[in-house]
């Protein structure tokens, strides 16, 4: 919904919303585009990423280093369910 030169999208689910963010943080992502679309029952978010966004740590030779997450017992599970 657009009010003036605001744009409100209303009852966005947090635990998500948060745990996308934290994911792209903990990638090297710096920045974000947030790109809102009004729904009927609930308004989406979407979050683009360019790659001048990105932080991407590199090694003693320049070279970009790959980024590992280790998964916990709580992530398996979660892919299992």
């Amino acid at each position: 919904m657009t009010m003036n030169n605001q744009v409100r999208l209303k009852k966005i689910p947090l635990e998500s919303f948060i745990d996308m963010l934290l994911d792209l943080y903990n990638s090297g992502v710096c920045y974000i585009d947030i790109v809102g679309n009004v729904g009927e029952k609930i308004d989406r978010v979407g979050i683009f990423v360019e790659e001048e966004y990105m932080n991407v740590p590199v090694d003693d030779d320049n070279k970009p280093k790959m980024l590992r997450k280790i998964l916990t017992d709580d992530d398996i599970n979660q892919l299992l369910n």
